[in-house]
Parts: C-alpha cells; structure tokens; sequence
C-alpha cells in the first residue's frame, strides 16, 4: 500500500501551497480514463484501486494505456506511456507535467481477446483469455474463459474479486453492446438471443408452435446470462469489459433476475465482510431437456440440433486461495420445473449449514438454488478446474 501526507505550506498572510508526497489519483473518473498499470520486469499488472484512487508514492513509474484498435492517449497520441509521480494528482510524462483528471483516452476501453492453446474442462475446452493488449505482446488477462470454439459452450470463467474494495467499485451509467469476438465459427450468438429466433428454435426442437410460445414469450425467454458479472468488477473499464458473447450462457430471464441475481449478491458481501481477494469461477453444466408435443425429453440447443446448448445448471466457485476455503452454489436453470428429483442435485446440499441462502432459493421458478461441499463438487463436474480444498468457505449469515 502507497504511504501518502500533505503539508500546507503558508507564504505571508494569504499563500498558500497544499504539497502532498505521494499521488492519489482518481480511478472512478470516466470510461475515458487510461488504464494504470504496474510495469514489472517480466509482466504487467492492472493497480488495484483503494478506497477508489490509485495510489503511488513520489517518484513511482507506471505505465498508462489506452488499448483497443484505434486507440491513444490524447496527451501523447500513443497507445501507451510512462507516467510518474509527482504528487497529488500531477504526474510527469516526458518532460512535461501534467494532472491526471486531465489525461484521457479518444474512445472507451472494450478489453481484447486472446486465444490460447492452453486445453481446460478436461480436454473439451480451451482458454480464452479477455483483457488488454498494452504494447507488442504485453498482455493483461482480466478474465479467464474456458470455451469450446466448435459447439459454442463456455464452460467457466475465473476472475477475481477484490472484497476489500468492491465497496468503492465505479458505477457506470450505459451498457456496450455485446461483442461477438471469440466466439467459435458457425455460433450466432447475437441471433440466438433474440426472442423471435428462439420461439422458432423451440417450435422446431419441441414439435409444437403452442409449446414455444408457453415458453418463450414477453415474460419469458433466455437472456444473456454474465458469467463474470459486471458488478465484481472495481473500473468502469473493467465492467465495460464484461460485453462478450464468450461470458454468458443462455439463461432464463427470470433466473438472471431472480435467484443468480441474489447470489452474486451474496458472494459481494461475503467478500467484503472477509475484507479478501476472491477468486470467483462461474461456469454450466449439462443440456436442459424439456418436453416435447409427446411428452419426450429434448435437448435445447439454440443454434443448430448440437451447438450452443442452454446449460441445465449454472454454477459459482467461491474459492479463497489464501485460506483455501471454498464452496460450490449451483443453480437449476429451469424455471418451469415442477418436482425436484433425485438426478436434478448433483450433491448434498449444505447451504444452511454454512450461512448461505434465502428462502427463495429454495424456489424453482426463480431458479432452484443449492451449495455443495467444493471438493464433492469437483469430483462430480469435471471439467472445473482443479483446486486444494482446505475446508467449506461460511456465508455472512454464519455464526
């Protein structure tokens, strides 16, 4: 942590000079703001906020960039630059020196994608890095995205969450779009989330018009499901950046809305209350089947009879890699499920015994809502990545 104090300097009767050792600089300003980075020998890393500002001390170098396509530093027309502390929000560039309220990119950050050869979810996938490309092959990973390119399903997401902080995070006024890029070849994601386009796939996998129009209608439909959810994330930046295709799965709206919503909700507050660093892995797990015009099972895929399944549960890893507590919160995405059966749960539910939970999670038309042991839990998914479990991670609610 940076160390900062201010001396107030009196010339006369009526000067004064305010000096501060030490830069605090705002990092909730704008979805214009540079992003900071720390320059290490070997890699970079994205400053982590305090209480909202970043923090140098005098004389401290970091590097701000503006990434994406077309995209510089007004002040320096470059894609990146060395910044050093001065003190309080004045920085030098060059020769030059400049606040930094003042220094601002031409356009917004969206983040990049990377693909790797790095093979995840026991062979199917692999990983798909999203952050920022800073200059020639210096890259930051903001989120880690297991995908399969030929069947368009993404079976995990790690980011992490910054609970000491998530208080101060930006707040940011208007939505991207959602990017396409990353996706796999032939996955129309974009039209696949369109109502019009699922009452038509329903129609033709169910056998029946009236059957998709009882499950995709105003009220009901399957929404663009965050993975790696906005609101864990501390930059308006950052958050911005979260408008991929590849981070979300197919999920009923009511869901989303419902149920998932309180659970990332409760994740945010645990963190905080634990004042730790998170690591946060959200990922699907099998095909929902529903019914057809004779009463058979189908698979529900919105692109093609085999691509880009709806997942039949979709998953949090709350895992603390310094304490190695986790735990496992899983959710039915299935609003129209009538009896829990034995084959829905994938293991015991140990939510209230750990200070997890509401009494809606229990209700299946909001998305049944369970936890589960996270070493059960991962000898049961495969294709989670594999973590050391000390022990079960306590919700806020515990005693």
């Amino acid at each position: 942590m940076s160390f900062q104090y201010c001396l107030l300097l009196v010339f006369g009767l009526f000067a004064a000079e305010i000096y501060c050792q030490g830069c605090r600089l705002n990092a909730n300003r704008d979805k214009y703001l540079p992003l900071v980075f720390h320059n290490y020998t070997t890699y970079f890393q994205l400053v982590v906020p305090e209480m909202g500002e970043v923090h140098l001390n005098t004389g401290e170098s970091v590097t701000l960039a503006c990434t994406g396509k077309k995209n510089y530093l007004t002040e320096t027309n470059s894609n990146s630059t060395y910044a050093t502390c001065i003190s309080g929000n004045i920085l030098r560039l060059f020769r030059k020196k400049i606040y930094f309220d003042d220094l601002r990119c031409n356009k917004d950050i969206r983040g990049d994608i990377r693909k790797t050869r790095t093979i995840c979810a026991n062979g199917w996938g692999y990983i798909t890095e999203i952050g920022y490309q800073i200059k020639n092959n210096d890259w930051f990973t903001l989120i880690e995205v297991c995908y399969d390119d030929d069947n368009g399903v993404t079976f995990y997401t790690a980011h992490n969450l910054y609970g000491n902080e998530i208080k101060y995070s930006a707040r940011i006024t208007d939505r991207p779009g959602f990017s396409t890029d990353g996706l796999g070849p032939g996955i129309a994601a974009s039209l696949a989330y369109t109502q019009n386009f699922q009452k038509s796939t329903f129609s033709s996998l169910l056998g029946s018009a009236r059957f998709a129009s009882y499950y995709i209608n105003r009220n009901s439909y399957l929404a663009r499901g965050h993975l790696s959810p906005i609101a864990d994330f501390l930059l308006a930046t950052s958050k911005r950046t979260t408008f991929y295709l590849i981070n979300t799965t197919p999920q009923w709206q009511v869901i989303n809305g419902g149920n998932w919503k309180s659970v990332e909700a409760s994740i945010r507050k645990t963190a905080e209350w634990y004042n730790r660093t998170f690591r946060i892995l959200t990922g699907t797990y099998r095909v929902l089947t529903l019914p057809d015009n004779k009463g058979n099972l189908k698979p529900i895929y919105l692109v093609s009879k085999d691509k880009f399944p709806v997942p039949r549960e979709i998953w949090k890893i709350v895992y603390d890699p310094e304490t190695q507590l986790g735990i496992a919160i899983i959710v039915i995405n299935n609003p129209f499920m009538k009896k829990l059966l034995k084959d829905d749960i994938l293991c015991d539910n140990i939510c209230d015994q750990y200070g997890w939970g509401t009494v809606n999670w229990n209700d299946a038309s909001r998305g049944y809502t369970y936890c589960c042991d996270l070493s059960k839990f991962i000898e049961v998914v495969h294709t989670t990545p594999r973590l050391n479990v000390r022990g079960v991670l306590r919700g806020i609610a515990s005693p």
